[in-house]
């Protein structure tokens, strides 16, 4: 379950992770204690792995990256699928907006 590309965490590797207050920060620390979070029923059905960082980060494996390279990838990724979910959502908007347009100038001409 800690693994990043088939290879193990440990105490002491370097990892990048994304700061928790600026939302594409990444920040580069080490890894100095592990602690296996055991499966549960309720909150985690496919268990997990908390990492303590030496900047005090405490953090799940699955929020860490192996290199530089590999955060910026999800940045990029996570930034393409911004970029898609609010054109989907403008277009959207478009539409209503046009409709509304429409409705209004035909109820208009009926009053007198």
């Amino acid at each position: 379950m800690d693994r990043i590309n088939h290879k193990e965490l440990h105490v002491g590797d370097t990892v990048y992770y994304l700061s928790s207050t600026s939302r594409y920060a990444i920040k580069k620390s080490r890894i100095v204690a592990k602690k296996e979070i055991p499966f549960s029923h309720h909150s985690r059905p496919l268990g997990g792995c908390k990492l303590t960082l030496a900047d005090g980060t405490v953090t799940e494996y699955d929020d860490v990256f192996e290199s530089k390279e590999k955060a910026l990838e999800y940045i990029v990724a996570d930034l393409k699928c911004s970029l898609a979910c609010h054109r989907t959502g403008l277009q959207t908007l478009l539409r209503e907006i046009a409709e509304d347009e429409r409705l209004l100038a035909m109820f208009e001409k009926k009053l007198p």
